[in-house]
C-alpha cells in the first residue's frame, strides 16, 4: 500500500511541477501578446482541466498496475482515448463559443495537449520499467 501511495504522490508532484510552470509561461505569453482577458480566463480554464483529468488519470493507470500488472498498457491506452474524446468535445464548444479566437484557443490547447500527453507518458514508462 505504502508503493501505491508512493507512486501516487510522486505523480502527483510530477503534474504539480508541470503545471505550475506551464501556468508561468502561458500566462507570462498571454499578457505580453494577447491583451484579451477572455482568451486568458479561457486558456486557463483548459490548464485546470488538463491538471484534473491528468491527475484522475493517473492515479487510475496506477490503480490498475497494482490490480493487474499486465493491463496497465490497455489501461493507459483507455485513459487517453476517454481524455481525448473529452478534451475535443470541450475544445469543440469553445471554439464554436468565441470564434474570433477560435485559432489561438486551438494553438493554446495542442500545447498543453502535447506537453501533458508527453507528461504523463513519460512517467508511465518509467513506471512499467519499475
Amino acid at each position: 500500500m505504502s508503493q501505491h501511495k508512493s507512486n501516487n504522490q510522486r505523480y502527483l508532484f510530477t503534474i504539480s511541477i508541470v503545471s505550475a510552470l506551464m501556468l508561468v509561461l502561458i500566462n507570462a505569453v498571454l499578457i505580453l501578446k494577447f491583451p484579451d482577458t477572455t482568451l486568458r480566463v479561457i486558456i486557463n480554464g483548459l490548464l485546470v482541466l488538463f491538471y484534473v483529468s491528468s491527475i484522475i488519470s493517473g492515479f487510475t493507470v496506477i490503480k490498475s498496475n497494482e490490480k493487474r500488472p499486465q493491463d496497465i498498457v490497455r489501461a493507459s491506452m483507455a485513459s487517453t482515448t476517454f481524455k481525448l474524446l473529452g478534451y475535443l468535445l470541450v475544445l469543440g464548444i469553445i471554439v464554436y463559443t468565441n470564434k474570433p479566437i477560435a485559432k489561438e484557443i486551438v494553438g493554446f490547447f495542442f500545447v498543453q495537449y502535447f506537453v501533458f500527453t508527453m507528461t504523463e507518458k513519460v512517467f508511465i514508462l518509467k513506471f512499467i520499467k519499475r
